[in-house]
């Protein structure tokens, strides 16, 4: 058998392994975002359809659940200021990512203090920012700060497979 025929038998069973590991190509940054970036808007805020907002603060909600990004994110801008509460700019960012503003939205996720109940929630958003950009190497210093610190088990496990995955 000539050299030839013997590197094109190592090629194919080299093929073949990877085949019948289940060996598939890796996801893309733009793939991965698009499969862990959801809009979910709190059970305690949300309204059932044809009932208008009272608060501001639903305003800023229903505006995000109609696709209105823009103008939840000024809302929410509003409210993180007159509230004096950092959680909002939690979802100013979710709906700078929505509208296609990844830059924004990453300066708006930093601004969530560590001591905000929605602290977590903005670090894995900001792993989802990085996806966005096209920058899964920076998406893994969030998600690995989840997996060692959080007390979220339902996101521990969702930053874990996350992380594993890039």
């Amino acid at each position: 058998m000539s050299i030839r025929a013997v590197n094109i038998l190592r090629i194919i069973a080299v093929q073949l392994l990877l085949t019948s590991c289940g060996s598939e190509p890796e996801a893309t940054a733009e793939e991965l975002f698009s499969e862990y970036f959801t809009v979910d808007i709190p059970a305690s805020v949300a309204l059932q359809p044809g009932v208008a907002a009272a608060t501001m603060e639903q305003q800023a909600f229903k505006l995000l659940d109609v696709g209105n990004y823009e103008q939840a994110a000024i809302l929410f801008s509003e409210l993180a200021a007159t509230q004096r509460a950092s959680g909002y700019m939690l979802y100013r960012g979710i709906a700078q990512m929505a509208g296609g503003d990844p830059r924004a939205a990453l300066g708006s996720l930093r601004q969530v203090r560590p001591e905000s109940k929605k602290y977590d929630l903005a670090r894995w958003n900001m792993a989802l920012v990085y996806l966005q950009q096209d920058t899964p190497e920076a998406a893994k210093a969030p998600l690995d700060a989840l997996i060692e610190q959080t007390d979220h088990a339902a996101l521990r496990q969702k930053a874990t497979e996350l992380r594993e995955k890039l």
